[in-house]
């Protein structure tokens, strides 16, 4: 997955680079203005990111470049947060409904999906802190 950044800040082989995020809204016909849509604004569809990334080109504060992550890794990380937590709710809730009946089941599957929230902050906090997973590939002129 490749975008355009600015970097803003360059610790020697690293350097900090901010990105608009692209917005959910950037096909929808309410986003007339380009400033997006109701929903957009509330959950700031259009607000920027910024992210550690490698500088193997050399950029320098201010310069615009061209960054890029693997598509399968950022899926990855979106599966670990999105779809771990429900997946453990529902096995959570089978695994209990036989033991002790559908409403202990359903407060067992809600404690596993908050659980989960709390295992993938360990997690990140252990093994993706220091990873760095995004790469200047070039310096735009």
């Amino acid at each position: 997955m490749n975008t355009f950044a600015t970097v803003k800040e360059v610790n020697g082989k690293y350097a900090v680079v901010e990105a608009e995020r692209r917005s959910a809204c950037d096909g929808c016909h309410k986003n007339t203005n380009g400033e997006g849509c109701a929903m957009c604004k509330i959950f700031g569809g259009n607000a920027k990111v910024s992210a550690r990334a490698r500088n193997t080109v050399g950029a320098q504060v201010g310069d615009k470049v061209e960054i890029e992550s693997s598509s399968a890794r950022m899926l990855g990380y979106a599966a670990l947060v999105f779809i771990l937590p429900i997946v453990l709710a529902v096995v959570s809730y089978f695994l209990f409904l036989p033991i002790l009946g559908e409403g202990f089941a359903a407060l067992f599957a809600i404690g596993a999906f908050v659980l989960s929230f709390f295992v993938i902050a360990v997690i990140s906090k252990l093994f993706l802190t220091d990873r760095c997973d995004i790469d200047i590939v070039k310096i735009i002129k």
